[in-house]
């Protein structure tokens, strides 16, 4: 026995000899490494699917350079023990006999490999599916719900008529919201058995002085009593409530919003589809070629995992972006299986306001069928009024009807739903775009600035900035803008800009803004 190691998975990673002398790898990639191999099949894996796991942002070469060096610490850690760890040219494993794993599941509040904080969305996955694998599996005496996946939505309100109705809208929404995008158990009252992963969201409706309401809402962990978000907005008056104030519809969105970061930390032991949608989201609305191929897998993924139509709506999305950024290599079999994927979605949840949304804009923008993506989009309104992509969505198909005056409307909406949350510069991206449409230059320019401010490398604001500025002969932000462009897109020249019917900036052409000699001059 004096040859044998302990490894613990559930709690805090350790490695221990049989006189307890503690051999865990100080780096977190260190353990993260010997946990991938201790959860595989006969101790062992293949180099590149490790590699992939935690250095999924490098190159094949970059990642091997780094395997190697975090074996060659690894074994210096084990000292006499090294011999344990074994690796060829292709995979690298622990001799099973040296090894007893540690991975009691019925552990209650024990984590499984808690506190490893590793930064690679590979990593992250993975270790969110074993989390919620093994929450799966806990005893039944310990099991509430899913771990990690159970919201209660509290009224705290005082009991007047009108403070409840308000309480009441509040909480069905917030309900909606949740429902739309995370697989989550959504209690009305406090379950009679409280995990330690429960999140509570407090509403609080009262009324103050001069015949207003005021409403708090927060956000709160069981585990450890933490507030995790709250937000009070004041001056909503009662006797005009026939629908919901437009900041409590703001509120609710900013709600949905830290919900859902909570859920998809790595953390917080919360479904693997929900994690990989977080993460699937975050990558698609960076517009790069190589984070919406991950984007789509990631959606994918998901849908394996809980067979939702939102997913499918979500991977439709990511390619009507590489439709639009001309990343498809087959654009008509983009097309054909987005058909598929926006016809399933549909089948599976028509009334989810993501997924009407979604498949808005690949009707609207791949299919052209104009028709078809605004009934969509007016759908994704009216299923919940609190979601910007959804007012996104309406903008866009109605900018393809020619009235401007509702494009810029439902772009307006989308904005303020959109402010303090991640999809801020997405948002106002569009509201530069709808500005833009109704003749309001300085408008767009505003608003493509903070767009391009929010989001450095977001490279479709940086196209019409650059545009505009040329128009308005502004040589010194033109300069500066197609500079920036440049940097971030390779391929990019001004020529391309005047010269491709098919580069996107199609509304710049649309509203006769795109001045060919004016762009010219910024030729390099």
């Amino acid at each position: 026995m004096g040859r044998v190691l302990t490894a613990r998975l559930m709690g805090r990673f350790r490695l221990l000899t049989p006189d307890g002398q503690d051999l865990t790898p100080k780096s977190a990639k260190g353990q993260g490494l010997l946990a991938l191999i201790l959860t595989s099949p006969d101790f062992e894996r293949g180099r590149s699917w490790l590699q992939d796991k935690l250095w999924s942002d490098r190159g094949p070469e970059q990642g091997a350079r780094s395997l190697r060096q975090e074996l060659s610490q690894i074994k210096k850690t084990l000292g006499t023990f090294a011999d344990l760890l074994i690796a060829d040219r292709k995979s690298i494993r622990i001799a099973r006999e040296s090894i007893v794993l540690t991975d009691d599941t019925r552990v209650e509040d024990c984590e499984f490999l808690e506190g490893l904080d590793i930064r690679d969305d590979e990593f992250n996955i993975w270790l969110t599916a074993e989390r919620t694998r093994r929450s799966d599996i806990t005893a039944p005496e310990l099991r509430y719900a899913p771990i990690g996946q159970s919201v209660a939505l509290i009224g705290l309100s005082v009991p007047t008529a009108a403070c409840k109705v308000l309480e009441g809208q509040l909480i069905e929404l917030a309900h909606k919201s949740l429902s739309d995008l995370c697989e989550v158990t959504i209690y009305r009252d406090l379950p009679s058995t409280l995990g330690s992963h429960v999140l509570i969201v407090g509403v609080q409706v009262f009324e103050i002085p001069g015949g207003a309401m005021s409403t708090r809402i927060t956000l709160e962990r069981v585990s450890d009593a933490a507030t995790l978000w709250s937000e009070t907005i004041n001056g909503i008056v009662a006797d005009q409530l026939t629908e919901l104030d437009f900041s409590c519809l703001q509120l609710i969105n900013r709600l949905f919003e830290n919900v859902c970061q909570t859920l998809a930390r790595p953390g917080h032991q919360a479904r693997a589809a929900n994690s990989m949608a977080a993460l699937g989201i975050a990558k698609c609305f960076t517009l790069d070629g190589d984070h919406l191929l991950e984007a789509n897998r990631l959606f994918s993924k998901a849908f394996e995992i809980e067979p939702r139509g939102v997913f499918l709506a979500w991977q439709a999305q990511v390619m009507t972006i590489q439709f639009v950024e001309r990343f498809a290599v087959d654009p008509d079999r983009l097309r054909e299986k987005g058909e598929r994927l926006c016809a399933e979605a549909l089948r599976l949840d028509a009334t989810n306001s993501n997924v009407l949304a979604g498949t808005a804009n690949f009707r609207t923008i791949v299919e052209r069928n104009i028709i078809g993506g605004l009934e969509l989009a007016r759908l994704a309104v009216r299923a919940n009024p609190a979601n910007p992509l959804a007012w996104w969505a309406l903008s866009n198909a109605v900018q393809y009807t020619g009235d401007v005056k509702q494009a810029y409307s439902a772009a307006t909406r989308a904005t303020q739903l959109a402010m303090g949350t991640k999809l801020e510069f997405w948002a106002a991206f569009q509201r530069s775009l709808a500005a833009m449409l109704t003749g309001d230059v300085p408008e767009a320019l505003r608003f493509g600035e903070m767009s391009s401010a929010l989001a450095p490398d977001f490279r479709p604001p940086l196209r019409y900035l650059g545009a505009l500025y040329a128009a308005e002969d502004d040589m010194t932000n033109g300069q500066r803008v197609f500079s920036s462009l440049e940097a971030r897109e390779k391929d990019f020249t001004v020529d391309r800009m005047i010269e491709d019917p098919d580069y996107p900036v199609r509304l710049m052409r649309t509203t006769g803004l795109l001045e060919p000699d004016k762009i010219r001059r910024f030729r390099t």
